[in-house]
């Protein structure tokens, strides 16, 4: 699933740096303060949940996450547990990966 996945998505390269990207904007927020150690677990999970389903080449289920994921961010962000800067930059890696789907019409698999 995961090969024919990816070169839809535009190849492992493009799949590999947008995810990397998500998870290394929440790991930089919270290891500099920016993002609640509570919240950065919580965001940490719905990565994972979202990397196990890009695995597995359930692209309508990692659109889910990632819309569970941006929620969840803009929560943190209103209760004041994610400064601005941080969210601009993790919300910017979360619409690389979205954007990825959207240029591949990934909407297929998952259910």
């Amino acid at each position: 699933h995961r090969g024919k996945l990816a070169d839809k998505l535009g190849g492992e390269d493009a799949v590999t740096g947008a995810r990397q990207g998500w998870w290394a904007g929440v790991t930089r927020a919270s290891s500099g303060g920016a993002l609640a150690k509570r919240d950065a677990r919580d965001c940490q999970q719905l990565i994972g949940d979202g990397r196990q389903a890009l695995a597995d080449g359930k692209t309508k289920d990692l659109a889910h996450k990632l819309a569970d994921f941006t929620r969840l961010l803009q929560d943190v962000q209103h209760q004041g547990n994610l400064s601005p800067q941080a969210y601009g930059q993790i919300l910017a890696a979360v619409q690389s990966v979205q954007a990825l789907q959207v240029t591949s019409g990934g909407q297929q698999g998952g259910d």
